[in-house]
């Protein structure tokens, strides 16, 4: 490869960017488009996913998550499965794994209009699979990135020149 590659140029600039959506702007994209709108934040979300296609792992993890109620997207398209969960949060605790996965459990038998609506939810399962859903789909996205990066020289121009969002938006456009 020469100096004046965009698939070097790109590389490059993603490593210089970091494995942390702290100073990774593929990463801060992939945590504000599919993870934030259900209300799941994190100190950061982590990746490698150029070892990961070396290894086939594509491994990503939150660093700190936890779930906000007052940070969901009333106009996300699973609202209607979180109903109760976000009128009430304190009825419930909210578990999530480093993988974004959330897990809600009913904090007292007294609420009954707590406990109504946690069986109704399958045990909050139809708000949970939501959360995995997006796992994946920040799993895909990286992935998809990482690889187009490195075999589509129209992609790794776009983010050699600084066009972070186009590109993201790009891979996004791709993946659907």
């Amino acid at each position: 490869m020469d100096a004046t590659d965009p698939i070097e140029d790109a590389l490059a600039r993603w490593l210089a960017h970091g494995v942390t959506s702290s100073t990774n702007p593929v990463l801060r994209f992939a945590l504000n488009a599919f993870l934030a709108p259900l209300g799941i934040e994190a100190e950061a979300l982590e990746a490698e996913p150029f070892g990961g296609l070396e290894s086939g792992s594509g491994e990503w993890w939150l660093r700190n998550p936890r779930w906000s109620a007052a940070r969901f997207d009333r106009r996300h398209s699973a609202a209607e499965d979180f109903g109760y969960f976000l009128q009430a949060p304190g009825s419930f605790t909210v578990e999530i794994s480093s993988r974004g996965w959330l897990r809600f459990a009913q904090t007292g038998p007294d609420d009954l209009a707590a406990a109504t609506f946690f069986r109704s939810s399958e045990d909050g399962w139809l708000a949970a699979r939501h959360s995995v859903q997006a796992s994946r789909e920040v799993e895909a996205f990286l992935c998809a990135a990482a690889g187009l990066l490195l075999t589509d020289a129209s992609f790794a121009a776009l983010y050699a020149s600084r066009d972070v969002l186009g590109f993201c938006e790009a891979v996004r456009r791709g993946m659907a």
